[in-house]
């Protein structure tokens, strides 16, 4: 296992999302709000699968605007014997979240460890991750947001509801506010728990309920059997609510 020195984010962390028919790219010249600085032609996870030169040459980058919709700060997985990055499982996971119809991913983030990744490891994710669909993130609290005119929402919550979260934002969308803060209110004790576990409860319970999510890179702790039931039954009102979507 590589020492987890901590360092710089790479370029290229965020992209346009993928479920969604998108829109043409735009030029961004180099006195502008440079979205280009998270969404670079040369990223590993670029909206395109192809580099392109346009305009580089003249200081110029492509750009696409974040859309409106659930994005997700997706988690890193490690071999729980060598601690080694688990590059399949990221890979599932990623496919699982987009399936599910969420906008984007963000890698890199507080859920990701980016704090326990060197350098290299961090862009070792994120081109994994961009091997299996095109993402990027952005914000949380669904309803909250969204009736202050807010269009999307960063939700870690995602990781193990995908389909609970972009049903909520399609509920609001269609008027049907009831139904929108009713399930908004089983996101929000599920939220409750993932708040109290952090990194370390949400991927336990990822592993009780789903089979998969190993444990959180050293130095945080594996939970202890007792713990583990408390997140699993924490987390298992949600899980029935994304199951039965």
């Amino acid at each position: 296992m590589a020492p987890h020195n901590d360092a710089p984010s790479p370029p290229g962390l965020y992209s346009a999302g993928f479920n969604t028919n998108g829109s043409a790219p735009r030029p961004v010249g180099p006195s502008a709000l440079r979205l280009g600085d998270f969404t670079p032609t040369e990223s590993p996870l670029s909206s395109s699968f192809g580099s392109s030169s346009l305009g580089n040459s003249a200081g110029m980058h492509l750009t696409r605007p974040l859309l409106p919709g659930v994005y997700v700060p997706t988690m890193c997985f490690f071999d729980p014997k060598t601690e080694d990055v688990d590059e399949a499982m990221i890979a599932e996971h990623a496919v699982r979240l987009a399936k599910a119809g969420v906008t984007g991913l963000a890698t890199q983030g507080s859920n990701g460890e980016a704090v326990h990744l060197t350098h290299e490891e961090r862009r070792l994710v994120t081109s994994t991750t961009r091997k299996a669909l095109d993402g990027a993130g952005y914000s949380d609290m669904p309803l909250v947001s969204l009736a202050a005119g807010g269009h999307g929402i960063l939700a870690g919550l995602a990781n193990i509801a995908p389909r609970a979260c972009v049903r909520t934002i399609e509920l609001y969308r269609e008027g049907k506010l009831a139904e929108a803060q009713a399930m908004q209110e089983v996101l929000s004790r599920g939220d409750w728990t993932a708040i109290q576990g952090g990194v370390v409860g949400v991927k336990s319970g990822l592993q009780s309920l789903m089979g998969y999510g190993g444990y959180a890179r050293s130095p945080l702790p594996r939970p202890t059997p007792e713990q583990a039931k408390k997140w699993r039954e924490g987390f298992e009102e949600l899980y029935a609510l994304e199951k039965s979507l």
